[in-house]
C-alpha cells in the first residue's frame, strides 16, 4: 500500500478536506500538484511495481515473441495504470480532483491550461 510521502505536499493533517479544497488556480499551486505527483511516483517502492510489471511483461514478451523489450515503450504496460491511480487516488483530493480515472482526465485538462507558463511547462 502506498502513503503520500511528507516530501510531497508538507504536513497532510493540516490540509483541508478533500471537498473543501479548491482546484489550483495558479502557476504555484499547478507546480505544487505536478511536484506532489512526480515525488510519489519516484518514490522506491513505486518504481519497484513498475520494474516488476515490466519484468512480467517481459517474461510474456520473450515466449511469445523472443524479445524482452517493448518497442513501444512502457505507456500500455498491463497494470501500469491500475498502479498510477493507486498515487492518484492520494493526491489529486488534496488538489481539488477527484481521486479517479476521471479525477485524471479532469485534472489534465485543467493543468494544461498552465502550460503557457515556463515554471509549469519545465
Amino acid at each position: 500500500a502506498l502513503s503520500l510521502s511528507s516530501a510531497s505536499s508538507g504536513d497532510l493533517s493540516a490540509m483541508p478536506e478533500p471537498d473543501l479544497v479548491t482546484k489550483p488556480t495558479t502557476n504555484h499551486r499547478v507546480c505544487e500538484l505536478l511536484r506532489a505527483l512526480l515525488v510519489e511516483f519516484s518514490i522506491a517502492s513505486f518504481q519497484q511495481d513498475v520494474d516488476d510489471l515490466k519484468r512480467k511483461a517481459g517474461t510474456q514478451r520473450r515466449r511469445m515473441k523472443g524479445s524482452s523489450e517493448d518497442p513501444d515503450g512502457y505507456y500500455h504496460l498491463p497494470g501500469r495504470s491500475a498502479l498510477a491511480l493507486q498515487v492518484y487516488r492520494m493526491v489529486l483530493p488534496c488538489f481539488g480532483f477527484d481521486g479517479s480515472k476521471a479525477g485524471v482526465n479532469d485534472m489534465i485538462l485543467h493543468c494544461a491550461e498552465f502550460m503557457n507558463n515556463d515554471e509549469v511547462a519545465h
